[in-house]
């Protein structure tokens, strides 16, 4: 492959792009390379360009791919310098990563990545930042449950992603663009890491579980016992079908209930009716709106005293705004010491804002995880002494 011949205008770009590296601009090099794929019709040079953003935190690599596309300027490659590693984490310190010890360069990488997707607007740079960033996520899960690289598949309308030994089966019923399933490992890395972390001692508890990406990743990958709770029929109906495709009725129990701070019937507005879909709210009973469907309503300690469920170890909140009343209905089981974690995706208000502090004052420790709207709640060690 060497000697592939650039347009001018491509080699500009390179030239460019190794302009904003030795500045230590990763943002300039990933938007600049994006833009440089769009100005070339040859794919082995595509190509070349794609695997030269997948290794930007490789000098060698990267400095051997540019030598092949600088037959236009032999200079090119003189102009690189390694700053991308600490571009990277400069970036990511910004997006605001979770205050831990230990992070690994995968990890940092897509959640950098991510940031940028939500940054830039070109559709085909947006697509190889997205692209680059799933694979580095891809690479996160690697480390966290071990064996191969995951690698995602389609046969019709279901998706599979082999991780480890196991193998994830989620099928599209037509909510979901097919990217949402083939960038997997981009869209909540900090989720897919916390669940690695799962053993088959835990009690999951996922509330907001839509069609159950993230419970059946949990039940399939570690044989947590897993509860999905989901309100949206629309939904809940995609989710018992994906419990079903992975053979999971001995380990996951999809339920059809809101969590909330008071128990009894609802009404949950929705948008549409299509899978997938998030953003619904619940309404008192007794609304008029039209776009709205009955559910029943229930607070998590009553469904925990009345033996409903069991009391979990880990929990995962994604609500779409309205977390406040979930977190004012589970006092007692905040501060339950087996409650071990909690992931939590938080919309900002006044109201969410004290439902933190309320968590906190249960006894945990809250940090961003992979964007400053997921934040990952530990139970704080007692000290002695």
């Amino acid at each position: 492959m060497s000697n592939v011949p650039f347009s001018e205008a491509t080699a500009s770009a390179v030239k460019r792009a190794l302009a904003f590296a030795e500045d230590g601009n990763l943002f300039g090099v990933l938007a600049t390379l994006g833009h440089a794929m769009g100005l070339t019709p040859n794919a082995i040079v595509r190509s070349m360009l794609l695997r030269a953003l997948a290794t930007l935190n490789d000098a060698k690599g990267l400095r051997s791919l540019l030598r092949q596309c600088a037959t236009v300027d032999p200079k090119i490659p003189e102009m690189y310098e390694n700053h991308h590693a600490s571009v990277a984490r400069r970036l990511a310190h910004r997006a605001s990563l979770p205050d831990r010890a230990v992070q690994t360069d995968a990890f940092v990488n897509c959640v950098t990545f991510k940031a940028l997707v939500n940054t830039v607007d070109d559709p085909l740079a947006n697509n190889v930042l997205a692209t680059v960033g799933d694979y580095f996520g891809r690479l996160s899960a690697q480390e966290a449950f071990g064996g191969a690289l995951p690698t995602t598949g389609r046969d019709a309308d279901v998706y599979s992603t082999r991780i480890g030994s196991h193998c994830v089966k989620l099928r599209n019923s037509g909510g979901h663009d097919h990217k949402h399933y083939l960038l997997f490992f981009l869209l909540e890395p900090g989720l897919v890491r916390w669940i690695a972390g799962f053993d088959a001692q835990d009690v999951f508890l996922d509330v907001g579980a839509n069609i159950g990406k993230y419970a059946v990743l949990a039940a399939t990958t570690t044989g947590v016992r897993t509860y999905a709770l989901e309100p949206f029929s629309t939904n809940f109906d995609a989710l018992v079908d994906n419990v079903a495709l992975n053979e999971l009725s001995g380990t996951m129990t999809p339920m059809r209930i809101a969590l909330s701070d008071r128990t009894g019937s609802a009404k949950l507005r929705y948008t549409t009716h299509v899978p997938g879909q998030a953003s619904q709210s619940l309404v008192s009973a007794c609304s008029g709106d039209q776009t709205t469907e009955p559910v029943e309503a229930a607070r998590l300690d009553d469904l925990i005293a009345d033996g409903t469920l069991p009391m979990p170890t880990r929990i995962k909140i994604d609500v779409d705004g309205e977390e406040w009343r979930l977190i004012d209905g589970m006092m007692r089981t905040l501060c339950d010491p087996r409650l071990h974690s909690i992931r939590m995706e938080v919309r900002d208000s006044p109201e969410n804002q004290a439902a933190i502090r309320k968590i906190e004052d249960a006894g945990f420790v809250g940090a961003s995880d992979d964007d400053a709207k997921n934040l990952l709640f530990l139970r704080r060690r007692r000290t002695i002494g």
